[in-house]
């Protein structure tokens, strides 16, 4: 008994450059190197906003010393922030107080009401305890003094 012949061995052809994986290969790498780059380019985008330059209390009227311009990524959120572009918020009054560095939200200021803001100075050792920078207290003028009797004297 014989055994069979043994076969013929095929040649493989040889390699060609231009193989469709390849070219998929490079087309798949390219694809997600271009994607990542506009992740990452669409991420790093910021905002200048306005913040706080030092505490503000509420009733502040906001001058040249107060803010400063900070660069942040806020993304869906920016419209909720004053910016440099906007309108200036110098001269309008916090209602709501604000820590140094803190973002300014469009809410945390108004248009300042008319009138006259007066800077009434107390010294240091005629100031009531628990009473500091931009605490709220309450004023009242009265028009001259009043004497024993509950009538009001007039001003000498």
């Amino acid at each position: 008994m014989g055994l069979p012949p043994a076969p013929t061995p095929r040649r493989m052809a040889r390699p060609k450059w231009l193989n469709v994986r390849v070219i998929a290969g490079i087309v798949l790498v390219l694809a997600a190197v271009v994607i990542g780059a506009r992740v990452i380019g669409a991420s790093s985008q910021t905002a200048a906003v306005w913040a706080a330059d030092r505490d503000l209390a509420s009733g502040t009227v906001l001058g040249p010393g107060d803010l400063t311009t900070v660069e942040v990524n806020l993304g869906d959120t920016a419209g909720r922030y004053l910016g440099p572009g906007a309108a200036s918020p110098l001269g309008m009054t916090v209602v709501s107080p604000l820590a140094a560095g803190e973002l300014l939200p469009i809410s945390a200021v108004e248009e300042s009401a008319t009138g006259r803001i007066v800077a009434i100075g107390v010294a240091p050792e005629h100031m009531p305890p628990g009473v500091d920078h931009g605490s709220t207290v309450d004023v009242y003028l009265t028009k001259g003094s009043v004497t024993g009797g509950g009538r009001p004297r007039p001003p000498s």
